[in-house]
């Protein structure tokens, strides 16, 4: 591989349901209403049981407030995802639902990375909700 170059691993696709019913195809218009809830989000595809996951919802979306320019906002994480079962995954951020305070349709994305090892967490108050969550401290010893 040359210096600087980027590997790209296979791709791989995820489902995501807020109703528990039916998943969604990219670029579907939700409402707010409708994410009220946390997704219920499924690896499907062939993926290696022995690999660590983490998937992550977040929103891309351009503010127009001038601070919030400046961020790509966590609405959702769980990482530590043995293969394809999410649900045995931790999450280090919990779900917020989508809410624009500006008024304007957002981009969410989920994106989902592999990890060779597992990600070492620690309790901390979360300032966003004041509940206690999750937090990334430092990876596990390889």
């Amino acid at each position: 591989m040359l210096k600087g170059s980027l590997a790209v691993e296979k791709s791989i696709s995820i489902a995501v349901s807020y109703t528990g019913k039916d998943t969604f195809a990219d670029g579907t218009l939700l409402t707010c209403p409708q994410t009220a809830i946390p997704p219920n989000v499924m690896v499907p595809g062939d993926v290696d049981p022995a690999q660590l996951y983490s998937i992550v919802m977040i929103d891309a979306s351009r503010s127009m407030f001038t601070l919030a320019d400046q961020f790509t906002y966590v609405h959702y994480w769980i990482a530590n995802i043995p293969g394809s079962k999410v649900d045995a995954g931790t999450i280090l951020e919990e779900y917020m639902r989508p809410a624009p305070h500006d008024f304007v349709q957002h981009k969410y994305e989920y994106c989902i990375s592999s990890k060779g090892r597992s990600i070492r967490l620690s309790r901390i108050d979360s300032s966003r909700t004041g509940k206690r969550s999750q937090a990334l401290t430092t990876l596990a010893a390889q």
